[in-house]
């Protein structure tokens, strides 16, 4: 698409303008060293305009990493040491030692713990025994229980005779109501009383009307007559035509009255007058067959209850069997907590030998001990809690990392996989559930420990992967909690989550009310190419050859970010993204002769313009905004203006200006043999200063 050439560009313009002029100086000066066609001397150096599919292109560096990966640190809340570790590098399998440690606190608090759980079970045996002689000494006194069931059988009877007046109060009401709605569409009633004064209304404006129109005609026709010398006089006769003015839009307001009265007033109170009926039936219904019936039976349990309450009291044991109970359900409770902490501290005697979770490449990423210093990974360091040792990608993921600057960014699309999300993330959870699965059959974890594993994946790794795909558009919330739904179903029948939380525990849940709902998208029908990336091509450093591998973008970072340090304000830039490739097609094994870390160059394929007219860069200049060559005609250099598009860190394109074959001259100058002097102090100098349109 051709743009105008504005005749002053903005001041961000003006410096990729200029920043562009640098790099096409550069590489044009080399080109034409090199190799440019040359026609003459030295001094009449020419190309020419030819057509060509003009490939636009961006390179930066980039990086090997995976896209998902698996965090190794010191889960325990004690300090531990290394025991054994595999060395960085290993190449894993699911199951496969990783790290082992040894903590003589854990030990510790185990053997303390034992001693602990011991002492409550013997109080716990002994407040047992207290209880049974309790229930043969205690007695309750009787009179409170006998007066309590005498009560409970007056109010039974009491609440019998209130519940008749209730109802006929409630027939009552039904009753006005019905006779409300009679008498208001009864003859004589308010219905026919408002339309007839509305009839009234309209007849009496029409008549006022019609009089006062035939008395304002008759006075015109007398001024008319020129015998009787017009004895009305003009004021009159507009005082009149005021009145029939006024009096016909009284007639109109009538009119207009009489139609909301059918149309509205009459339609509502009905309405009104039916919606009171419906809600006396309503009462009425509630009171015969809950209120009641409800109030009865609760009157019925009550008397129930303090028969109940005569009968322990003639045992003589409720207010001293109640105190001894509620002891023991103390002892009790503070046993489970006692023997839930021990399975807590079991459980961090487990992490004591850390496994792979799934296949993958070892690689150190100490965290810091402080003082400035990493974690040293080796057997008989000390690990304190929380703190990171490794991570382990997950060698299937592994893609390429680039930026590219802001001012580019809309020149690349992201292919996007359309795979629904509800397949993507049921793939995953049947994979976790089959290893959790294959434990449980081998009998190598509890029950409980494999509840607790799958309730730290799905807090970790199934929420948050249904809560991104709402955030991303690619399921709507409504769908999302039916999904959820079905996914709690399954748990339930594998019983993979514990019926309670234990102890003080919040339960595993996803909070609905803090996710944006994303609406439904129309799903059209995709065109070629639709949802095919950015094409790149991949050079990693690390082997002699450097073959070219193709690939495609795949994800984007959603918003920018400084290029340069966070300390210094630079202002330039740059969006993540990320490169996938098909490794194996192009002979590399992740794992093998391809890792995570390795560099390279990706260079991206921004545009391809078919059959574009281009020239070299540096045979392009620009003056007062505006952009020239100097074209051969008859042997000599002829200054021309020309519009360009875009441009390649040698080519440009031309979009009028020149014709394919023209000759034009290489480092151009803005006058025959000068410097250049006269251009503009905002353009570039002379040769090179082409710059790509928008």
């Amino acid at each position: 698409m051709r743009r105008k050439t504005p005749k002053k560009p903005p001041k961000r313009k003006k410096m990729i303008n200029k920043l562009l002029s640098i790099l096409c100086v550069s590489l044009a000066l080399a080109l034409v060293l090199g190799g440019c066609e040359e026609q003459g001397s030295s001094a009449q150096r020419t190309a020419e305009a030819i057509r060509e599919t003009l490939i636009i292109t961006n390179t930066e560096a980039g990086t090997v990493e995976a896209e998902e990966k698996v965090v190794v640190a010191n889960e325990l809340k004690f300090s531990v040491i290394i025991k054994k570790v595999v060395e960085e590098g290993t190449v894993v399998k699911e199951g496969d030692l990783i790290v082992e440690f040894e903590c003589k606190n854990l030990e510790d608090a185990i053997d303390a713990k034992e001693l602990t759980i011991n002492n409550a079970e013997l109080a716990l045996e002994q407040a047992n025994k207290q209880l049974l002689i309790m229930e043969k000494q205690q007695a309750i006194s009787l009179e409170q229980s006998k007066n309590a069931l005498k009560d409970a059988e007056e109010n039974q009877k009491l609440y019998n005779d209130q519940s008749k007046t209730l109802l006929a109060q409630a027939k009552e009401t039904l009753k006005r109501a019905e006779e409300l709605l009679v008498r208001f569409n009864s003859k004589g009633g308010q219905k026919e009383n408002d339309l007839r004064d509305a009839d009234i209304a309209i007849t009496m404006g029409e008549k006022q009307v019609k009089i006062a129109q035939e008395k304002l005609e008759f006075k015109k026709s007398v001024n008319k007559d020129p015998k009787l010398n017009k004895p009305y006089s003009e004021s009159e006769i507009e005082s009149d035509e005021l009145s029939l003015e006024t009096l016909k839009n009284s007639l109109i307001k009538a009119i207009a009255t009489k139609k909301l009265l059918i149309k509205y007033a009459i339609p509502q109170l009905t309405r009104q007058y039916e919606e009171d009926i419906r809600q006396a039936k309503e009462d009425l219904k509630i009171l015969e067959t809950h209120t009641i019936v409800q109030t009865m039976r609760k009157n019925a349990t009550a008397l129930k209850e303090s028969q109940l309450k005569l009968e322990q009291a003639k045992l003589g044991q409720e207010a001293e069997l109640k105190w001894k109970k509620q002891e023991i359900k103390g002892l009790e409770k503070a046993l489970d907590e006692h023997k839930e902490q021990m399975g807590e501290l079991r459980e961090d005697e487990d992490k004591l030998t850390v496994t792979a979770e799934r296949a993958g490449l070892v690689l150190y990423d100490p965290g810091w001990k402080g003082e400035g210093q990493r974690i040293q990974i080796k057997e008989g360091e000390t690990v304190h809690p929380r703190q990171k040792l490794m991570q382990i990608p997950d060698m299937t993921t592994l893609r390429i990392q680039t930026m590219i600057f802001e001012a580019f960014r809309e020149y690349v699309t992201v292919e996007q996989d359309d795979t629904p999300a509800t397949t993507k993330i049921g793939t995953y959870i049947g994979k976790a559930v089959k290893s959790l699965m294959i434990r449980a059959k081998l009998s190598q974890w509890p029950k409980e420990k494999i509840q607790a594993k799958y309730l730290k994946i799905k807090e970790d790794e199934i929420i948050p992967r249904i809560t991104k795909a709402i955030r991303a558009g690619r399921m709507t919330k409504k769908d999302a909690k039916a999904f959820y739904r079905g996914i709690e179903e399954n748990e339930t029948k594998m019983s993979l989550t514990p019926t309670a939380p234990a102890g003080n525990a919040k339960p595993v849940t996803i909070d609905w009310n803090r996710i944006p709902d994303t609406p439904a998208k129309a799903l059209a029908a995709s065109k070629p190419g639709d949802n095919i990336g950015t094409r790149a091509l991949v050079v990693l450093d690390s082997f002699a050859k450097k073959t070219q591998i193709p690939g495609r973008v795949v994800e984007s970072s959603p918003l920018p970010k400084s290029t340069g340090p966070h300390w210094l304000k630079t202002g330039t830039k740059a969006y993540d993204l990320h490169v996938g490739v098909d490794w194996e097609k192009y002979g590399l094994t992740p794992g093998e002769n391809l890792r995570p870390g390795m560099g390279g160059k990706v260079t991206l394929v921004l545009d391809e313009i078919e059959n574009a007219l281009t020239v070299p860069v540096l045979s392009v200049y620009n003056k007062k905004d505006r952009y020239y060559c100097k074209k051969m005609t008859g042997g000599s250099p002829v200054e021309t203006e020309i519009e360009i598009g875009k441009m390649n860190e040698s080519r440009v394109q031309i979009l009028s200006g020149l014709a394919e074959g023209d000759k034009v001259l290489l480092v151009a100058k803005s006058d025959e043999g000068g410097n250049g002097e006269d251009e503009d102090k905002d353009g570039e100098a002379s040769g090179g200063g082409a710059r790509a349109s928008e």
